[in-house]
């Protein structure tokens, strides 16, 4: 298993704070993702509004939101571009 150092290139951790970090299409295409399932759980409540669907709805919001958050933080560490990033990235 190779190491992951900091600096520029596949493979590589990004370059600490302080420099320009350009916005990827991966981060882009999740972020789409998510606010089409954010808007699919809330269709979910409208289509049967009672306490049962609510706290259902409340889960898998819970669900997505931890994906969300996990996905940013990884793409935020690791060059999303890059192999260091992998399949985790993109499951």
């Amino acid at each position: 298993m190779g190491s992951v150092t900091r600096g520029a290139g596949p493979g590589r951790l990004l370059p600490p704070a302080g420099g320009e970090q350009r916005v990827t299409f991966t981060e882009l295409f999740f972020d789409l993702v998510y606010v089409v399932a954010v808007t699919q759980l809330s269709q979910l409540l409208l289509a049967q509004l009672s306490i049962h669907r609510a706290g259902q709805t409340l889960l898998l919001l819970v669900a997505v939101w931890s994906a969300w958050i996990y996905n940013a933080w990884l793409t935020s560490w690791f060059d999303p571009t890059g192999r260091s990033c992998g399949w985790p990235c993109w499951w």
